[in-house]
């Protein structure tokens, strides 16, 4: 055997565990996206019956609530239910909630509806097809939700919420309210879907009644496609599908049906196994060259042995790449680590604030709950209950504002970097009582400030207020904010305070805080100058070329904002 061909099967035999290895990963790569698709799609399924069971309790706790007025009140005469009475409760209940009530009796016979004055006549019950909530109800003597219909007063369509109610001996009456199929639709818009998934509502008979990308469906338009596909499937789906996946309602006779198709030629995780088989392929390739260009040099060498080989130049390594990389290495941990911190007070505060308020107000809603079933604690006892309450929440409502605005910078991205900056003025005036004044110039370039760059000097200010609080003891803060006719960037940042020795502070040694502002202005290609000395106050000048931020917005640092 020649040295040529040992060298081939050589390389042969070095590669085929590398093309086994690599099958072996895309094939485990492709099962592990579809158990992801899988988990996903359950996922989204539980999450949107959970959505529609609670729109549901809320309409059966509301009809409860009308039940016991109507109960406590005084809605008979002479010993029979006095309509008008229960129309005017009962409008005053829809005018309060948002949704019309129906009141029927035991016989399918409608005696209110806030829709129809009460002089006017009433229509009958429409009968239906498929789960009826008023047979239900009545028949169990439980609250029940049945399958959509055509609401001919409405002239939509609706499904019905039905609470029984027992006024007394002889009166037995059933409380309806009707929710419109475009509310339900409503409910599954908000979930974005990967391309080619479908998500449907259907009923107890497998038909299908909302839609989330089809306005149709809440108008009835599509009763007559609903009604052609027994099995639930509308023209819009396809019929040899054979992937739905569904999960039954707590508070619904309906199932929420989810197809979540197979991968196509174009999905991106195919795409995505194409390019490393490619990559594979490419590299096994590419291997086996230069495995045969390797060993036509070895046999040139080997047959040159005995003349003199210039021994190869030393390698050396490169100073400014190890120190990019360890400078890459650090901004990766220090990005961890703010990261992690960010979490840990968002966890904290839920924690600690918004927590103990929510358990306050149960503690209390409990205990007027107490009260008001044995009727043993004074109205004023009551009242200080409600008081209470209702002061926790209202706590509670700041508390979630102030961390929704901590998250994301109020009216940034609608308004700009100047209105965003004077909202963060005067919130910290108000609450750390610090005078904070904003000088903006006019320009017309504001408006073509990149959302990257005005997040950035958004943070940078927030920062810098957060120090100027717990360092400084400061009792104003100047703030100057300018773009000059060359698209340069100028923000000054100015205080009376303390102040300190900035020799050093800016190196990459200093503390958290101005090494962050350093790190957001250089990844716009900015500059930033700290101005102090001992009782003097601080000044932080910063530059940024509006046309260098632009630019770098678009690459991987400013992800990073």
């Amino acid at each position: 055997m020649s040295l040529q061909r040992f060298v081939e099967r050589l390389i042969w035999l070095c590669m085929v565990p590398l093309i086994i290895l690599g099958s072996l990963l895309l094939g485990l790569h492709l099962q592990a996206l579809s158990e992801r698709r899988q988990i996903l799609a359950d996922s989204v399924l539980r999450t949107v019956a959970r959505h529609v069971d609670q729109m549901l309790e809320v309409r059966l706790a509301s009809l409860q609530l009308l039940g016991r007025m109507l109960t406590e009140a005084s809605t008979q005469q002479a010993g029979k239910f006095d309509v008008h009475a229960a129309h005017r409760m009962a409008r005053h209940f829809a005018n309060l909630h948002g949704h019309h009530v129906i009141i029927s009796n035991d016989h399918h016979e409608m005696l209110v509806n806030t829709r129809v004055p009460p002089s006017e006549p009433i229509p009958a019950i429409p009968q239906l097809q498929g789960h009826s909530a008023v047979t239900a109800a009545l028949s169990s003597n439980e609250s029940a939700v049945g399958d959509p219909f055509f609401d001919p007063i409405a002239a939509k369509r609706m499904v019905a919420v039905a609470v029984p109610l027992q006024i007394d001996a002889r009166h037995r009456l059933l409380l309806l309210t009707m929710i419109e199929t475009g509310q339900l639709r409503d409910r599954l818009q908000p979930f974005k879907l990967p391309d080619g998934w479908q998500l449907r509502l259907r009923d107890s008979m497998g038909r299908e009644f909302a839609h989330p990308d089809d306005s149709e469906w809440a108008t009835g338009g599509n009763v007559s496609a609903a009604a052609a596909h027994p099995g639930g499937r509308s023209g819009s789906v396809n019929p040899g599908q054979d992937n739905w996946r569904e999960t039954s309602l707590a508070r619904a006779p309906w199932t929420v049906a989810l197809a979540a198709p197979a991968f196509s030629a174009l999905d991106e995780p195919l795409i995505q196994a194409l390019l490393f088989l490619s990559t594979l392929l490419a590299t096994v390739g590419a291997a086996y060259w230069g495995g045969r260009i390797a060993g036509r040099r070895l046999i040139d060498a080997m047959v040159s042995l005995t003349r003199a080989v210039k021994p190869p130049p030393a390698s050396r390594d490169i100073d400014e790449v190890a120190a990019v990389r360890g400078e890459l290495r650090r901004l990766w941990r220090r990005r961890e680590a703010v990261q992690d911190a960010e979490r840990r007070r968002i966890g904290l505060e839920l924690h600690d604030d918004l927590q103990q308020k929510l358990a306050l107000i149960q503690q209390d809603l409990n205990g007027l709950r107490s009260h008001l079933v044995h009727g043993d604690a004074p109205a004023s006892e009551l009242t200080e209950v409600l008081n209470r309450a209702r002061q926790l929440v209202g706590e509670t409502i700041d508390s979630t504002r102030r961390l929704v605005h901590d998250l994301r910078p109020p009216g940034l991205e609608d308004l700009g970097l100047p209105a965003a900056l004077q909202v963060l003025a005067e919130r910290h005036c108000q609450t750390f009582g610090h005078s904070v004044d904003l000088e903006v110039n006019e320009s017309e370039r504001w408006a073509d400030l990149p959302f990257e760059t005005a997040a950035a000097l958004y943070r940078v200010v927030q920062e810098a207020l957060n120090n100027i609080r717990k360092h400084s003891n400061a009792a104003a803060v100047d703030l100057s904010l300018e773009i000059d006719e060359r698209g340069q960037l100028t923000l000054e940042i100015s205080d009376d305070g303390d102040g300190f020795d900035p020799v050093g502070v800016t190196s990459w040694s200093a503390g958290i805080g101005l090494r962050g502002m350093h790190e957001r202005i250089q990844s716009l290609s900015g500059s930033l100058e700290v101005i102090s000395q001992p009782g003097q106050g601080t000044a932080l000048v910063i530059k940024v070329p509006l046309t260098a931020s632009a630019s770098s917005a678009d690459g991987p640092q400013a992800a990073a904002l």
